[in-house]
C-alpha cells in the first residue's frame, strides 16, 4: 500500500463526515479506493469477509479511535452570542428562494407560536429573490447566522465542496425521526455522499416521466386521436394539422431552451450535466458521449426537418418567453415537458387553456430530480439541533406546513371541503398577501390541496414515486474539479452550439461535425473518462457499504 493510501486511511473518519476541514469529492474518491482495497479484495469477498487482513484490522482500529475522539457528533457549532445566552428561546433562520410576500411577517409569527410550544424556538423566514443574493449567502462570513438553507442540485454541490454544510447523519438519528419515517431509507441513502447526508429532499414528486403537453381545445376541435400517439415519431401529422388550420400558432415550442431535451429525456440519466450520460439508466455503468452518438445525429435531423416544415418557429433561439407564456398568448400549441400526477391541471393554470398530456416514457428517479429541492443545515448555525428539530416538524406538523405553503386560514385561504382549500371571497392569485409553492420545503403530502386539483392527488403522487424505476446511478454526483479547465471549455462550446442544433436552427449536416471536433479539442473525452472512473468507484463504495451493513455470511 502506498504512502498516499496510508494518508487517506488515517483520514478515514471523513467517511463519517465528522471532520470539519474541507474535503473534496476527489479526495474522498481516493479514500474510497483505499478502503475498498482494504476490505473487499477477492471475488469471494462476502464469504471471506469474516477473515480480516492485517490492513483491514488497522482500518477498524483507526476508525474506532477516531469515533471515540469525535463521540460520533456533528460539526461543532459556533458559540452562542450574549443575547442568545440570555434567552432560552432560540430563533431559527430559514433561507429559501421565493418572491416578496406582503404578509410574510404575519405567517412567520403564526409559525413561531407553534414552534415555541413544540421545540422552544421561533422562526425567522429569510427569502432571497435572486441568484446574486444566493451567491452572497454561499460565501457568507462565519459570524452570519444561517441555520436552514434551501438548495438545488448545483448549489448543493458548491456548498459541500466549500465546506459550508453540516453532515446530518447524527442529527437525523436523534432529532429527525419523522423525516426518516416519511422519506424512508432508500431516499436518504440516495442523497448520501460517501457516508454523509448533507441535505434532505422535500417530499414531493421525487420521480418524473416525460411526454408532450398540448392544448386540449385544439385536440378536440380537430378530433386528433390520442390513442395513435404513442411515440415522438407520431407527432408530425398532429403538427401539420395545427399548422394548416391555425395560422399564428406555432405547433411546437421549447420547454426549457431546446426541443431535443423533450425528445430523449426519460431514456437516459443525464448524470447532472449530459457531459457523459448513462443510457437506459443502467448500461452496466458504462458512460456514453451523448453528442457523439448516432442517435443524437438522427434526432437532430428529425428536429431540423420539423424546423424546415414550419412546426418550430424560425426565431426560436431568440425567444425569451416560456412555453406556458407562449401558449397563454395564443402563439403556441404544444411543448415537451416532465410529467407527474395532476400535471394537466398544473399546466392549465399556467397557460390559461385546458391542457392534455401524453407520456412517452415511464417514471424514473435520478439524483438530479431528488436534488431539485433539498434542505441543508449551514455550518454557521448556532444550534444545529434546534434547526433539525424544526426541519423534522416540516415533515410531520401539518399546521406549520400549511402556514408555510398556503398562509393563514381565513385570510389567505378558506377550507371548502375536507383538506380542500380555495381563496377567500375577493382574493385571488394576483392580490393575495401570501403565496408559496408547496413542493419546495418539507412534506408536500400533508399540505392542503387547492380546489380544482384532484382530491386524491397526494395518494397518486405517492404511488407515482413508489412505482418509479430507480436509476442505477441514483445518488451519484460528478465532481468536475479534477477536470475544471476542460469542463469550463466544454461548457463554453455547448453554449455556442446546443441551442441552435437542438431547435433545428443549425443544419446538423453542416454543424454537427464541427461541434463534435470542437468538443474533443476542448477535452470532453477526458471529462467523460474522469466521470466514468468516479462512477465505477462510487458503485464499488456503495456495494462495499451495503455488504458491511449486511454482515458476513453465516
Amino acid at each position: 500500500m502506498s504512502k498516499e493510501d496510508c494518508i487517506y486511511c488515517i483520514r478515514i473518519k471523513r467517511i463519517f463526515h465528522f471532520q470539519t476541514e474541507t474535503t473534496s469529492v476527489q479526495s474522498r474518491n481516493r479514500l474510497t479506493d483505499c478502503h475498498i482495497r482494504l476490505g473487499t479484495g477477492g471475488k469471494n469477498m462476502r464469504k471471506k469477509r469474516i477473515h480480516f487482513s492485517f490492513q483491514a484490522m488497522c482500518f477498524l482500529i483507526v476508525t474506532l479511535q477516531l469515533v471515540g475522539c469525535s463521540s460520533i457528533s456533528p460539526q461543532k457549532a459556533a458559540p452562542l452570542n450574549a443575547a442568545q445566552k440570555e434567552s432560552s428561546t432560540y430563533e431559527i433562520t430559514l433561507y429559501y428562494y421565493t418572491s416578496t410576500q406582503r404578509d410574510l411577517s404575519e405567517v412567520e409569527k403564526e409559525i413561531s407560536k407553534i414552534t415555541k410550544e413544540r421545540i422552544d424556538a421561533t422562526v425567522k423566514l429569510m427569502p432571497y429573490m435572486s441568484s446574486v443574493e444566493l451567491k452572497r449567502l454561499m460565501v457568507a462570513p462565519n459570524h452570519k447566522q444561517i441555520d436552514l438553507m434551501l438548495a438545488g442540485s448545483s448549489t448543493l454541490n458548491a456548498l459541500i465542496e466549500g465546506d459550508q454544510l453540516i453532515p446530518l447523519n447524527h442529527l437525523l438519528a436523534t432529532q429527525g425521526k419523522d423525516i426518516q419515517k416519511v422519506l424512508g431509507s432508500d431516499i436518504l441513502d440516495s442523497v448520501n455522499r460517501m457516508g454523509g447526508i448533507y441535505g434532505v429532499p422535500s417530499m414531493r414528486d421525487l420521480a418524473t416521466n416525460y411526454g408532450i403537453v398540448m392544448r386540449k381545445d385544439l385536440i378536440d376541435k380537430y378530433k386528433i386521436n390520442l390513442a395513435q400517439m404513442n411515440k415522438v415519431t407520431d407527432l408530425p401529422s398532429v403538427f401539420q394539422t395545427i399548422q394548416e388550420n391555425e395560422p399564428g400558432i406555432t405547433p411546437l415550442v421549447p420547454y426549457k431552451g431546446t426541443i431535443y431535451g423533450g425528445i430523449r429525456s426519460g431514456t437516459y440519466d443525464e448524470l447532472d450535466d449530459s457531459i457523459g450520460i448513462l443510457p437506459g439508466y443502467d448500461n452496466e455503468f458504462q458512460i456514453v458521449n451523448l453528442y457523439d452518438s448516432e442517435q443524437y445525429a438522427k434526432d437532430l435531423d428529425m428536429i431540423r426537418n420539423w424546423y424546415l416544415s414550419g412546426y418550430i418557429d424560425k426565431d426560436v433561439v431568440f425567444t425569451r418567453d416560456s412555453a406556458a407564456e407562449l401558449v397563454r398568448a395564443g402563439k403556441a400549441f404544444a411543448y415537451f415537458s416532465p410529467l407527474k400526477p395532476n400535471v394537466e391541471k398544473q399546466e392549465a393554470r399556467l397557460t390559461g387553456y385546458p391542457m392534455i398530456a401524453v407520456p412517452f416514457t415511464s417514471p424514473v428517479m435520478t439524483t438530479k430530480q431528488l436534488n431539485t429541492s433539498i434542505m441543508t443545515i449551514h455550518k454557521n448555525s448556532l444550534n444545529p439541533e434546534k434547526a433539525m428539530s424544526f426541519l423534522n416538524l416540516l415533515y410531520s406538523d401539518e399546521r406549520i406546513v400549511n402556514l408555510l405553503d398556503n398562509g393563514i386560514e381565513g385570510k389567505h385561504y378558506v377550507q371548502v371541503a375536507p383538506y380542500i382549500i380555495d381563496y377567500p371571497a375577493g382574493i385571488n392569485a394576483s392580490n393575495t398577501g401570501y403565496s408559496y409553492n408547496s413542493w419546495g420545503i418539507g412534506n408536500q403530502f400533508i399540505s392542503r390541496i387547492w380546489n380544482g386539483d384532484d382530491s386524491d392527488l397526494w395518494l397518486k403522487m405517492d404511488a407515482f414515486n413508489k412505482h418509479a424505476h430507480m436509476s442505477k446511478a441514483l445518488g451519484f454526483t460528478f465532481d468536475w474539479v479534477p477536470v475544471k479547465a476542460e469542463y469550463a471549455a466544454v461548457k463554453s462550446i455547448l453554449s455556442q452550439y446546443v441551442m441552435a442544433l437542438e431547435t433545428g436552427t443549425y443544419d446538423p449536416k453542416e454543424k454537427l461535425s464541427e461541434f463534435r471536433l470542437r468538443l474533443k479539442s476542448a477535452g470532453i473525452d477526458r471529462i467523460i473518462a474522469e466521470k466514468q472512473q468516479q462512477l465505477l468507484l462510487w458503485n464499488q463504495n456503495k456495494q462495499y457499504h451495503a455488504n458491511m451493513v449486511e454482515g458476513p455470511d453465516e
